[in-house]
């Protein structure tokens, strides 16, 4: 900004409260009330749900009376085969904000399914909780499709459900809900970039419920950038904590952790840690999770190695989907690594670029990602 301004260099590096103003200022503006519109909440829910239906072969329905449910609004669904009509699970979808609820998806694992001693399968439960509010009181409950996603964050949440629902594993343990922290993320990212695929969300929407008036695809291609803004360096940082999580807890790096930390993030994610801060204590993941903050980024590439195979296959393909139901999620736990070369036919490559799930799918991811991808494969080596 300030070299665009006085044609003069900037300083190399940005303090680290000056980095979202920055971002900001770079971003496009985006009218997202008016975007908002072509995404009212219950026939979004349902949109979604329909393009899940065409791409894993199933048929995600109510179940009727939920009377047993914690809350009136929260709705019983069943996942069932759409050839045999088998019933593979059920899932509760409790959406709308209520005190004491999360305000994004979260996925609750209720039961995890096995094999009985009879020889049939017990279907496992979970539920989805979130708090979609509408933007004013009065007004209907429409979900936010750019700078924030609610959209994507619901296909995000459906992939962690699929992963529970779609496991054939013989022992509960071993189900899709107990995959490998390297793993589990790996079909939610891959979800969450259905909710930027210009042939699944402008089919999704309509204005006010309309579905003669779909979402303009221009109007989607500046949301996904809007998405995108500031994304590498938001990699850059999940790198350096990855960084830092790694050689604090292998004990490769001895000595002031403040300045191992501060080291790394200068290097790596470019952001200089402000004088007189101590940022490496506030964060429990360090303490809950030691060595594990690589997890995600891992699980990253795995997505994008699946994102690669499923447009290759084709996303309206019913045999690929049901394909990517048997050879990755039905193995379930305990095999991930033998189900992801599979479904992919080839060990997979771990020298992609990382693609956190706020990186909208190409051709809209503007950012030049090359410091992200020398970042990500010194990490992995």
């Amino acid at each position: 900004l300030q070299a665009g301004r006085t044609g003069r260099n900037a300083p190399d590096l940005a303090p680290a409260w000056m980095r979202d103003y920055l971002v900001e200022k770079r971003r496009e503006p985006l009218d997202e009330d008016a975007i908002s519109e072509y995404f009212p909440a219950p026939e979004t829910v349902r949109g979604a749900l329909a393009a899940l239906e065409r791409l894993f072969g199933l048929r995600l329905r109510p179940a009727g009376s939920s009377s047993e449910a914690w809350h009136p609004e929260a709705g019983l669904y069943e996942a069932r085969d759409s050839d045999s009509d088998e019933l593979l699970g059920t899932f509760y979808l409790d959406l709308y904000a209520r005190p004491g609820k999360p305000e994004r998806p979260e996925v609750f694992v209720l039961s995890r399914g096995r094999r009985l001693a009879d020889g049939r399968y017990r279907p496992p439960a979970c539920a989805v909780l979130a708090g979609w509010r509408p933007a004013a009181p009065g007004r209907p409950v429409r979900l936010r499709h750019g700078r924030q996603s609610d959209l994507e964050d619901f296909f995000h949440a459906m992939g962690h459900v699929l992963s529970v629902l779609l496991s054939r594993s013989k022992y509960g343990r071993c189900s899709g809900a107990a995959f490998s922290p390297d793993f589990a993320e790996a079909p939610a990212l891959l979800l969450a970039r259905l909710a930027w695929q210009p042939d699944i969300a402008i089919w999704i929407s309509g204005r006010g419920g309309d579905p003669a008036q779909r979402l303009p695809a221009a109007w989607l291609g500046r949301a996904a950038q809007a998405r995108a803004a500031g994304s590498s360096l938001g990699a850059l940082e999940e790198t350096a904590f990855a960084l830092y999580d790694l050689l604090s807890h292998s004990g490769a790096s001895p000595g002031d952790p403040g300045e191992l930390y501060r080291g790394l993030f200068r290097r790596v994610a470019m952001l200089p840690v402000t004088s007189g801060t101590h940022p490496e204590n506030a964060d429990d993941r360090l303490v809950e999770e030691p060595g594990r903050a690589a997890a995600r980024i891992i699980a990253g590439l795995a997505a994008e190695e699946l994102w690669r195979r499923v447009k290759e296959d084709g996303l309206s393909n019913p045999i690929a989907g049901r394909r990517l139901r048997t050879l990755l999620l039905e193995p379930g736990a305990g095999r991930e690594t033998a189900s992801l070369r599979a479904y992919l036919d080839r060990r997979p490559s771990w020298r992609l670029v990382p693609e956190p799930s706020s990186w909208p799918s190409r051709p809209w991811d503007t950012e030049p990602r090359e410091k992200t991808a020398a970042a990500g494969r010194r990490l992995l080596r």
